[in-house]
């Protein structure tokens, strides 16, 4: 009895020209990260990438705000009270204790711009936390190295790792002050005692920085 042999199917080439049964596994995890990529607008140094990348990650960490982390209001609640006795027979020594003195100068306006209502001066206290972070980052990607400028991508994740509480402490001032100054130690020594000082006059811990600008011996009277 005559049989017919079946004709195998032509195997399709793999990418590195071996047929694709023949391809190792372990090839099909790398494809499937590489398609997992962000797209090249958010993977690129430029300036619109950059700007790009902070927009979507705040916009990520203002979701966050508004759906499972709006508990993180706590302090700026605090605020609010702690200068709303200042206008009903409080002193002056009683707001903010734990805080310097000028840190009023920063609150006190925007509390003030709030018609002294709490839910307005937490919204507004909000606005200018992002407005110091855009600050910072855009700083960080002028004085960087814009082809690759890791210090970008970090501080680009690093807030959204750190929640909606970033922009509800007043911490993220001081941090910014201090960040400065180490940037212009590098090509304006004498702005970073400057900025260090304002730093240290919001909160105290910046001036532990201070030493660092003393280790070139040439700088030191800079």
């Amino acid at each position: 009895m005559a049989t017919t042999q079946l004709t195998p199917s032509p195997r399709v080439p793999s990418p590195d020209g071996r047929p694709a049964e023949d391809a190792p596994a372990h090839q099909h995890g790398p494809q499937r990260l590489a398609a997992l990529r962000l797209p090249q607008e958010l993977r690129g140094t430029s300036g619109r990438s950059i700007a790009l990348n902070w927009v979507v990650t705040r916009a990520l960490v203002l979701t966050l705000l508004v759906t499972i982390e709006s508990s993180v209001t706590g302090d700026v609640a605090y605020y609010a009270r702690s200068m709303h006795s200042l206008f009903h027979g409080g002193s002056i020594r009683e707001v903010l204790q734990e805080y310097p003195l000028p840190v009023l100068a920063v609150m006190l306006p925007q509390y003030l711009l709030s018609i002294l209502n709490p839910l307005a001066f937490a919204m507004l206290f909000c606005v200018s936390m992002l407005a110091v972070d855009g600050a910072f980052t855009w700083l960080l990607w002028r004085l960087g190295d814009r082809h690759h400028n890791a210090a970008v991508r970090f501080w680009l994740w690093f807030v959204p790792a750190l929640g909606p509480i970033s922009y509800f402490r007043f911490d993220l001032i001081p941090a910014m002050l201090a960040g400065a100054a180490v940037l212009a130690a590098v090509r304006r020594p004498k702005w970073s005692g400057a900025l260090t000082a304002v730093g240290a006059a919001l909160k105290l811990w910046p001036a532990l920085m201070l030493p660092t600008f003393l280790l070139e011996r040439g700088d030191r009277k800079r």
